[in-house]
């Protein structure tokens, strides 16, 4: 389901935890669920010739003034998770930040 141009994302923020038995962990710490204008940025890098194909998207959400995003947050959309490469602000009336985002090819 979408809303003209927007599609549905969750924003996660994962950090580190010990765990009982001294073990460091990864464990979200917050869930967001958004909507975004997605578009496409394909990539795919080459190392000793072989080519490792990498998915990118760019996501533009509203600002949020309770949401401070940083290299720690994820982005999930059509049921895949992807890590946050940058992030930008844009300059328009309407959206406020450009999450731009890589995620290996299943």
């Amino acid at each position: 389901m979408s809303i003209g141009a927007m599609k549905p994302i969750i924003l996660e923020r994962w950090g580190q935890s010990q765990s009982a038995t001294g073990k460091n962990e990864d464990t979200m710490l917050n869930r967001y669920k958004l909507w975004a204008e997605v578009g496409q940025l394909s990539r795919s890098k080459d190392y000793d010739r072989q080519v490792d194909m990498k998915a990118g998207y760019s996501f533009r959400i509203w600002y949020n003034k309770d949401l401070s995003l940083d290299g720690l947050w994820k982005v999930i959309y059509e049921g895949s998770r992807f890590n946050i490469q940058s992030i930008e602000k844009v300059k328009e009336k309407r959206f406020n930040l450009l999450l731009k985002t890589e995620g290996n090819v299943s």
